[in-house]
């Protein structure tokens, strides 16, 4: 089976379930964007499995994809004969006016659990857009459950194969082979002995990290454990000033380049996911959880959308905003090594069994076999 998959900017260290779907015996053709999601062209390649075809996005191009067209797209179809076209983002996007719905099965890949925010013509359009492009959809993947309840509830099809994985993942083998060197990685940091309590995101309100610095400050372990955040955002200085004010040791560490990440997550002794549900937003995956989990790091995150769909229960989950159970979480975690070790390890077999490469690639393979067969 050959699959032309239309996403965004490329991302070679995010692109496992790609690779692994070739590793099924799928011939993926990826057509992309030549700059990352920094706007930089990665100085890592792809994944050898994956034949890449860069185009220059025109459109709002600062938008993000969901507003890109790429010129020549019709001439690579038409080269390529694809048996199914994967497009890589909302059901709203431009990327489906440039895709032959009457000549190729058309599948769709949604990262979205609300599609209502935004003011009333923006919502409309979108949900118009997005009902006349479902119930032409041969398939429909989700990387969370709500993504697949909004599509059927706009339009797709009841019998439209769907399935529930990820776009955008790193393979595990960076992360695990970072926790075989933690103690270099905590060495490369500037981390002693102290328990590590880490955070890494964007520091933007919907993050729940003055709710965590609230916590750490009601905890038993606040004089012997060491926040450091990774990040930056508009909130950076007023949370600094925060944490300054209740007397907590935090540590601003700034923005980590990506191929950074895994030695970072392998130096924390637990990470710290406190996001919280508004308005326009719930956590759609939390990709840091499950690449901590790699790399046998204990996690503590809230029940913040897809979140606990993507921990289970190989790690802790507290009710959002809730300053006694984050505490206790805190408690537990950082005044016992025994229980980090026990959780980690269990995290990273379950992060393993259920997000490995393959795993991701033969959930892909199987789901667009099933859309090929049902579009006949």
């Amino acid at each position: 089976m050959r699959v032309l998959l239309v996403q965004g900017a490329l991302m070679p260290t995010q692109m496992a379930p790609w690779d692994g779907a070739a590793r099924h015996g799928i011939d993926i053709h990826v057509a992309c964007a030549p700059f990352d999601d920094f706007w930089q062209v990665p100085d890592v390649a792809p994944p050898a499995t994956l034949t890449i075809h860069r185009f220059q996005p025109r459109g709002w191009v600062r938008r993000q994809h969901l507003w890109w067209v790429y010129p020549g797209l019709g001439g690579l179809i038409d080269q390529l004969r694809p048996d199914v076209i994967h497009v890589a983002a909302e059901v709203y996007g431009l990327f489906y006016t440039q895709v032959d719905f009457g000549s190729y099965p058309i599948t769709g890949h949604s990262t979205d659990n609300i599609w209502t925010d935004g003011v009333w013509l923006e919502r409309t359009i979108r949900l118009k857009r997005a009902g006349r492009i479902l119930r032409r959809l041969a398939g429909l993947a989700s990387w969370n459950r709500e993504g697949l309840v909004l599509g059927h509830k706009y339009g797709l099809r009841a019998d439209a194969p769907t399935a529930v994985v990820p776009s955008r993942l790193t393979s595990s083998e960076p992360f695990e082979a970072a926790a075989s060197a933690r103690y270099h990685h905590r060495q490369r940091l500037g981390f002693g002995s102290e328990c590590i309590i880490g955070f890494v995101g964007r520091l933007v309100p919907e993050k729940g990290f003055d709710w965590l610095l609230e916590s750490f400050a009601s905890s038993d372990v606040r004089r012997d454990a060491r926040l450091v955040v990774f990040g930056r955002g508009p909130m950076e200085s007023h949370w600094s000033a925060q944490a300054e004010a209740l007397g907590l040791d935090v540590t601003f560490a700034g923005s980590v380049p990506p191929e950074e990440i895994p030695g970072v997550l392998a130096a924390f002794d637990i990470l710290v996911v406190p996001s919280v549900t508004v308005a326009h937003w719930a956590e759609q995956f939390g990709r840091v959880i499950v690449e901590a989990m790699f790399a046998g790091t204990p996690v503590i995150a809230s029940r913040s959308g897809a979140i606990p769909e993507v921990v289970a229960d190989a790690g802790i989950l507290v009710t959002e905003g809730s300053r006694s159970e984050l505490t206790e979480a805190l408690n537990l975690l950082a005044g016992s090594r025994r229980h980090r070790i026990d959780l980690g390890q269990r995290g990273q077999e379950s992060a393993k069994v259920r997000y490995g490469s393959m795993t991701l690639g033969g959930v892909l393979a199987d789901f667009w076999h099933q859309s090929l067969k049902q579009r006949g």
